[in-house]
């Protein structure tokens, strides 16, 4: 990749850990860099929204229970299940990773999500 950021960039396999590790360490210059590299606007990262925001009222359902389910904290995975985010799946894309953290297979992918981009990934490494 071009961007200046990604220079320090590990290997393909751990990129995935690498930008969360950025982004958790309040650097979101790799993850933008990426998207500006394939000629995309980077996303807007906010780990604390205020839910009045939210102008989807499934949105704001899914802000509730993750709020809820971490108690401030992001959720540990086994309490974020389908049946838990009920009200708001069609936004929802819920991820397994690999065994040794390098790839993961989209466990869901939600009926909005797919609708939108009109590709379901459900099932798929």
């Amino acid at each position: 990749m071009s961007g200046s950021t990604l220079a320090r960039e590990p290997a393909a396999g751990d990129r995935v850990a690498f930008l969360a590790e950025r982004l958790l360490a309040g650097d979101p210059g790799p993850l933008e860099a990426l998207f500006e590299d394939a000629g995309l606007s980077p996303p807007t990262i906010d780990f604390a929204p205020d839910a009045e925001r939210l102008n989807e009222p499934a949105l704001r359902a899914l802000f509730s229970i993750w709020r809820n389910l971490g108690g401030g904290a992001p959720p540990d995975q086994a309490s974020v299940t389908p049946e838990r985010l009920k009200p708001a799946l069609g936004f929802v894309n819920l991820l397994d990773a690999s065994a040794d953290g390098r790839d993961f297979r989209y466990r869901l992918c939600g009926s909005r999500i797919v609708q939108r981009f009109g590709r379901d990934l459900t099932g798929r490494w």
